[in-house]
């Protein structure tokens, strides 16, 4: 077998997204064959997009639950889709978990973070902390009452004291919280199918039949410096078109 076929070959295993096997490379050796060859490895994996997205939700449930099971040392049984994973992964590990989880299935995964709803609520508290204490020191300057004002500011360090330790205990107590939506391994699950679509799918098995013999013919012009026209079905590629 010629080179310029093996390099054709290898084209068209990365154009159609598939593999030839080693055995199969010496049997192609006319376009109809290589054409009927491809259609017919296409129709060994016709299978609906429906059963495409199944068998891939399939692959990665599998795959995140061994890793899970890896990571945690819980038992496989134990690993439902639903699973919350805030109970499995420490608070301590959910943050080199989360890196691993993204590097191990190239994942763009959304920051783990406080809840804004908790960022919210201390704003609001502060808002009302800090209006409240406004409001009557000016009633006391108004009124000038030495150990009431003395009493508020009291009041008032004690206040924003207390409001520092909530603040630091929400921070390191409720930070690296899984994000809603890839809080489960369905959710991890989902966000691979959004990410990776159409992994069962390949190419081959998108195209038509007409589209396979096109793209064929193609890169038999392109390899074999030959004319379309001047192409054959039963042109052989190394005695009539010298891709020796």
């Amino acid at each position: 077998m010629g080179l310029d076929l093996i390099e054709m070959l290898m084209d068209i295993e990365d154009e159609f997204e598939f593999s030839i096997p080693n055995d199969d490379y010496t049997e192609l050796r006319t376009i109809d064959g290589l054409q009927e060859y491809l259609i017919q490895r296409k129709m060994e994996w016709d299978i609906t997009e429906k059963e495409a997205i199944a068998r891939t939700t399939f692959q990665y449930y599998f795959q995140v639950r061994d890793f899970l099971a890896y990571r945690t040392g819980q038992p496989i049984a134990r690993l439902r889709p639903a699973l919350k994973l805030k109970q499995l992964i420490s608070l301590d590990d959910r943050k080199p978990f989360w890196k691993a989880l993204g590097y191990r299935f190239q994942l763009a995964l959304p920051k783990l973070e406080v809840p804004l709803q908790i960022y919210s609520l201390l704003a609001l508290s502060f808002i009302c902390i800090a209006g409240y204490g406004l409001f009557r020191f000016i009633e006391l300057i108004r009124n000038f009452d030495p150990e009431a004002l003395v009493g508020l500011i009291q009041l008032g360090l004690a206040a924003m004291w207390s409001y520092v330790a909530i603040c630091i205990f929400a921070h390191y107590q409720l930070r690296y919280q899984f994000p809603r939506g890839v809080d489960t391994i369905r959710g991890i699950v989902k966000l691979q199918l959004g990410q990776h679509d159409g992994v069962w799918l390949n190419r081959l098995s998108r195209m038509s039949d007409d589209e396979i013999r096109d793209k064929v013919l193609d890169l038999v012009v392109e390899y074999s410096d030959t004319p379309r026209e001047k192409l054959q079905r039963d042109s052989r590629f190394i005695d009539d078109l010298n891709m020796g």
